[in-house]
């Protein structure tokens, strides 16, 4: 059996410092169709790998990679 990688594209509401709260969660098979949807929803990527939304300073977002065995 190989091993496959899933792609979670997360988009948090950030309420202070410490805690955030997951706004969407969707999981995808592709990285590049993982930064399409967070494309369609605003953010884009900087050159440190962080997704910031282009006018909503409170989102994040985050694309992360999980292995499934």
């Amino acid at each position: 059996m190989t091993n496959t990688l899933i792609y979670l594209a997360k988009i948090s509401e950030v309420k202070d410092y410490s805690a955030d709260y997951p706004l969407e969660l969707e999981a995808f098979d592709t990285y590049e169709k993982a930064a399409a949807f967070m494309e369609k929803h605003g953010f884009t990527k900087s050159m440190s790998g962080y997704w910031g939304h282009t006018e909503n300073f409170s989102l994040e977002g985050d694309v992360m990679t999980l292995r499934v065995k």
